[in-house]
């Protein structure tokens, strides 16, 4: 017990490690990202912070198996790097002994991954897909940005802002122009702002000090009108529940399903758990360096099964949702191939031939 103690300590310290820097990564990369999409209006502002938690829900079922395959990886280099490993092989401890130590931390984190995969990813694309249907409903004109033209979704409007000043709260030199049961109306103002009335729940686009075009020019009811203040009523559209995806669906649902996408979408979430314990156990024979070497010089391997690994369960699935394979294979042949590989690299840690030696001629 001491042993697997000293051995799940080495590997949570370089768990919680690596893990910190996978999220970080995860985190720069898709609040940028985000960022982006709000400044495209296809993202309230007010709903990254809300986005980028519910997806950091999603990626935990790829980040932390992944975390945890390096971090094996890394603990158990190190103890082949000082020579801990030698002795330990020395005094009878199998690299078997070893897994079935490591079996009491990876077996629980697999639990959680999935819990992950099943409940709480669908759970978190769900609500990324409701928020992003009240973004497509608002009229607020969410992710305003000056000095280019914000078409409005349904193609009947246009606005241009030529600047913002930094609290974002009053516009300058604002264009807009739309139509209206076939009646074009143009307006331009020096300012203007967004007020919300929340009593009535309602929005409007006040303009200020500007003129307002009604009608085509040329014609008899052409007109042309000087405001000190507009107001435009933002009417709200009713929010319209998109084509779910099969990764924003619940478990249960995908259950009551009989496609094919849906199928390879179960076998892709029950895969999860199945490969965070196959990959944990697959770093172990791969960590294994000799004393001259550094920790890290079969982390360019390691990192390659894995690409291999993952890579092979994606085109698996889309294979399965294109008939390409039957579906009695799905995705469980990439496991009993990694699992294979598995078995084989432990089989020679231990000196076990799988098949008799050549006899010399």
């Amino acid at each position: 017990m001491t042993l697997d103690r000293y051995l799940r300590k080495e590997v949570l310290a370089n768990l919680f490690g690596v893990l910190t820097v996978l999220l970080l990564i995860f985190l720069g990369n898709r609040f940028v990202r985000f960022l982006g999409d709000a400044l495209d209006g296809d993202l309230a502002q007010d709903t990254i912070l809300t986005v980028l938690l519910l997806k950091l829900v999603s990626a935990l079922v790829v980040i932390v198996p992944l975390a945890l395959y390096l971090a094996i990886l890394l603990g158990f280099g190190r103890l082949y790097r000082d020579n801990e490993m030698t002795a330990m092989l020395a005094s009878g401890i199998s690299p078997l002994r070893m897994a079935k130590g490591l079996l009491w931390l990876v077996v629980p984190v697999a639990i959680i991954i999935g819990v992950l995969s099943l409940e709480l990813s669908p759970w978190a694309e769900e609500q990324v897909e409701r928020i992003q249907d009240e973004v497509r409903a608002r009229t607020e004109l969410p992710g305003l940005s000056a000095g280019r033209f914000i078409e409005d979704k349904s193609g009947n409007g246009v606005l241009y802002i030529d600047s913002i000043n930094d609290d974002s709260a009053t516009l300058r030199d604002i264009f807009a122009q739309w139509r209206t049961d076939g009646r074009l109306a143009t307006v331009s103002a020096k300012r203007g702002y967004v007020k919300v009335d929340e009593a009535y729940d309602a929005r409007y686009l006040v303009l200020e000090d500007g003129f307002r075009y009604e009608g085509e020019p040329g014609e008899i009811d052409f007109r042309m009108i000087r405001f000190q203040r507009h107001t435009i009523y933002l009417e709200p559209r009713p929010i319209q529940a998109s084509q779910r995806r099969n990764k924003a669906l619940s478990t249960s649902e995908l259950l009551q399903l009989s496609s094919l996408s849906a199928h390879a979408e179960l076998q892709r979430r029950l895969s999860m758990p199945i490969a965070t314990v196959l990959l944990a156990l697959l770093a172990l024979p791969l960590s294994k360096v000799s004393p001259r070497q550094g920790r890290y010089s079969r982390l360019l391997l390691a990192i390659l099964v894995y690409a291999v690994y993952s890579n092979m369960l994606t085109v698996a699935q889309s294979w399965l949702e294109r008939e390409v394979i039957p579906a009695g294979f799905g995705l469980w042949w990439i496991h009993l191939a990694a699992l294979g590989i598995t078995v084989f690299l432990f089989a020679r840690m231990n000196g076990v031939r799988l098949w008799p030696k050549r006899a010399a001629a």
